[in-house]
């Protein structure tokens, strides 16, 4: 599977009066990939990996994970056809952008980790260890993911620094896991290192760790050993 890059997301706003789509075409000087968008009205397009989404939504809008492309260089094209007659306004398509292909980086190997773990989130992912290190202050916590299922939904990781009392001091929260892993991108049996630093005081911090869907604040449901966690969190000590 390969990642789609563009700039920026691309938009664009279409009369709702207008009965007709947008035709997307990825193509080179030997080959074109193309889709129809379901979305007359507006249609936004991010081309990734697993499938296109709006990231305001999180709702898939164009579907890519069935194209097969080979790493190299194409042009991203539009031209508007009528729903109705299945045919093109015009025979000339706009090149919009050029679109770089790139396979992605991917790491398998479940590595050695100081805290073994076994934490599935639904069926999207597993968290398999957990590595914490301390120096003065500085406390970085490293998080093992593993990949179960294709997901089209970038769930956004949570990290607690909770103190003795229960209390929570520091909170961070990342949907861009591992600086650039969204779990929209992640393949089955993919391992992700996914790491995290506070600043702690001198007593002993435990963590809370889990994930939720940003578009709703729920969180995936957390089973270890088959019990389902409270509050749907995990808690590293």
């Amino acid at each position: 599977m390969f990642l789609y890059q563009l700039p920026d997301q691309i938009q664009f706003g279409i009369a709702k009066s207008w009965r007709q789509a947008l035709h997307l075409v990825i193509s080179s000087s030997s080959s074109a990939f193309s889709r129809i968008s379901p979305d007359a009205a507006t249609a936004r397009f991010c081309i990734r990996c697993a499938a296109a989404l709006s990231e305001e939504t999180s709702r898939p809008v164009l579907s890519a994970s069935s194209l097969s492309v080979t790493n190299g260089t194409y042009d991203l094209r539009f031209k508007v056809i009528d729903r109705v007659s299945g045919r093109p306004l015009t025979d000339r398509s706009t090149v919009l952008t050029t679109v770089n292909v790139a396979s992605r980086p991917r790491e398998f190997a479940v590595p050695a980790v100081t805290h073994p773990l076994d934490v599935t989130f639904d069926d999207v992912a597993k968290l398999i260890g957990a590595d914490v290190d301390r120096s003065g202050t500085q406390m970085t916590v490293t998080l093992f993911w593993q990949g179960q299922t294709v997901t089209t939904t970038n769930y956004t990781t949570f990290v607690q620094l909770i103190n003795s009392d229960g209390s929570i001091t520091q909170q961070s929260d990342r949907w861009q896991i591992a600086f650039d892993s969204p779990t929209s991108t992640w393949l089955p049996g993919q391992v992700i290192a996914d790491r995290y630093v506070f600043e702690a005081s001198t007593e002993a911090p435990r963590f809370g760790l889990g994930l939720y869907n940003a578009a709703t604040g729920e969180r995936l449901p957390a089973f270890e050993q088959g019990n389902r966690l409270p509050q749907d969190r995990v808690i590293l000590k």
